[in-house]
């Protein structure tokens, strides 16, 4: 696998996170390591699509180890699914490190040419978070 650098331009994501940032109310910005994307027993509102860097999975009673998931080139990794938008997670999400990452709101998901018709295509991997599942 290769490193974490990155140089101005480059877009590790291809076409699938480019097209996902580009969505109508689509927010694209860099996160520090630690940050905090949902807590076990919230209800996340939006995706989150992380199209570079890595995100560590916690569960509740798990005692602290988590599982660390990494964003590949052309494969950007996105949790909740889009049809567990609105159910509580079941583990914390937190980067795993600085990573680049797409806020998709619940109004982009739906709809023709929205998140959910880009994410049926191929091309990422959605994180399960809510407890049948985490």
């Amino acid at each position: 696998m290769a490193g974490n650098a990155c140089s101005p331009g480059r877009r590790p994501s291809g076409g699938l996170g480019e097209r996902l940032a580009a969505l109508p109310d689509a927010q694209r910005a860099r996160r520090p390591e630690g940050q905090v994307l949902v807590y076990a027993g919230q209800v996340p509102l939006s995706l989150f699509v992380v199209i570079e860097g890595a995100v560590r999975i916690d569960a509740p009673g798990v005692g602290g180890r988590g599982v660390v998931r990494r964003a590949r080139p052309g494969r950007p990794l996105v949790l909740p699914p889009p049809d567990a938008i609105g159910k509580p997670a079941a583990a914390d999400v937190m980067l795993a490190e600085d990573s680049e990452l797409v806020f998709i709101p619940r109004g982009a998901i739906g709809g023709a040419g929205g998140a959910a018709d880009l994410l049926a295509s191929g091309g990422a991997e959605t994180l399960p978070i809510q407890a049948e599942t985490a």
